[in-house]
This record gives structure tokens, sequence and C-alpha cells, in this order.
């Protein structure tokens, strides 16, 4: 008992220490709670919003146009032991995006109804709209719900 009175403010400091220690944790739980509340909410409200499927394949157009226009067509024509990683030409990169493996057959189609080599051919020998032909033919072959 004597140990307890002579040693009293070393134990108020600590239980004032753990004290608002709790209430910290408590109070960080409530506020990461609301944040992912809020984060639940806007992304349900994200998908409310209609995204047609040309809308989708209009993004991957541009986005394969601005970061692939040197990349080849075709998988064939890739040098190197790069040729299966998804950004090394269109063919990978739209199977890649779409889980299916008819991106070759459809880019020598679409090559072909435009007259270009689809062997010799860049991304950026493509227009937007070739490009984005190719991805939604590719999506209808793939196993994405539609």
């Amino acid at each position: 008992m004597k140990y307890i009175k002579q040693h009293r403010s070393i134990f108020a400091v600590a239980g004032i220490a753990l004290l608002l220690l709790g209430l910290f944790s408590v109070s960080n739980m409530v506020a990461m709670n609301k944040s992912e509340s809020a984060v639940k909410a806007e992304a349900r409200e994200n998908m409310k919003q209609d995204t047609s499927a040309s809308d989708v394949s209009k993004e991957c157009a541009r986005y394969y146009l601005d970061t692939m226009s040197d990349c080849p067509l075709l998988k064939e024509a890739v040098d190197g032991k790069y040729v299966n990683y998804g950004d090394s030409c269109l063919e990978n990169a739209v199977n890649d995006v779409n889980a299916t493996n008819t991106a070759g057959e459809i880019i020598t189609k679409v090559c072909k109804k435009n007259g270009i080599d689809a062997k010799t051919a860049k991304v950026k020998d493509l227009s937007e709209e070739q490009i984005m032909e190719i991805d939604q033919e590719a999506f209808k072959t793939s196993e994405h719900d539609k």
C-alpha cells in the first residue's frame, strides 16, 4: 500500500495515457468507418453511371495510341523475350484487357479490310476507330458479362 501511495502520480499519468490512447483509438476507428462508408457510397454512385462499350473502347484506343504507338500489332512481330508481355504489342494488350485470345485474328481482319499489313504495321498506323473496332470485336468473343 505504501508503494502505491508513493507512486500514485506515476499510476495517474499512466492511467490518463491509457485513457487518451483508448479515446484516440475509438475516434480513429469511427473516422475510418465513416471514410470507408463514403468510399463505398461513391463507388456505388459511379457504378450507376452508364458507361457504354464504345466509351470504354474509345478510352482503350486512346491509351494504346498514347502509350504503345511504336509497338507492333501482332505478337509474331515482337522481338526478344518480351513477346508475351501485355504491352509488347496490340494483340497482347487487347487479349489481356478482354480476357480472350482472338485479338490476333481480329486485328488481321480489320487491317485486311483497311488495306494495312498487320505483320509490319505499328499501333500508330491504325485510327482510333479501327482500334475501337478491334477492342469491341474482342470483347464480343470474351467471357466477360455483356
